[in-house]
């Protein structure tokens, strides 16, 4: 099999797993790192001596905001970043340009910074860390965001239905009370 088709290969496994399937709308992992950065913490996964995984959380930084903070941070993140709005679609001009998308991230800028600054003394954001929270919740939603640009996730998950559905065919499967017994 020559690189090409190794590629290939590759490429329909990875679109007609279902792993692969659920991590293309699967958010909570990335929200879950986002919300241990403000916490401050790693999260690692070690085993025992019989081979049990234990969760250890390790303090690596200070923590940014209060628990009110975090809790209304998150809930921010939460209603943009989600599997919904990842099959969302900000349409495209002739040219590219998505002007609901940057229309979008405008008014999100806004309404982030906002609500950080007004809040600030009541979440605990101290002046300091106030312009590195902002910024790494909007990195996060601009590039999440990018993924509805032109349908294009729909599109994508679609074409990985459509890889999953021909491979079925082609390896002539499907449910087994419809096919040929005599073989």
């Amino acid at each position: 099999m020559d690189e090409t088709e190794q590629l290939k290969s590759f490429y329909r496994q990875a679109v007609t797993n279902p792993a692969a399937l659920s991590i293309r709308l699967e958010t909570d992992r990335l929200l879950l790192d986002f919300e241990n950065q403000i916490k401050g913490i790693r999260e690692l996964i070690t085993s025992d001596s019989g081979g049990n995984e234990i969760l250890k959380v390790e303090q690596v930084g200070g923590v940014l905001a209060n628990t009110e903070g975090i809790q209304n941070i998150m809930r921010i993140m939460k209603l943009i970043i989600n599997p919904h709005t990842a099959q969302a679609n900000f349409y495209r001009d002739g040219k590219g340009f998505s002007g609901k998308y940057e229309d979008f991230m405008y008014y999100t800028r806004i309404d982030i910074g906002f609500e950080l600054v007004l809040n600030r003394y009541n979440w605990g954001i101290k002046s300091k860390n106030l312009k590195g929270i902002y910024d790494s919740m909007l990195r996060i939603i601009e590039l999440f965001l990018t993924r509805p640009i032109g349908n294009q996730e729909r599109i994508l998950l679609g074409e990985s239905f459509k890889s999953a559905e021909s491979q079925i065919i082609q390896n002539k499967g499907g449910f087994s009370l419809w096919k040929n017994k005599n073989g």
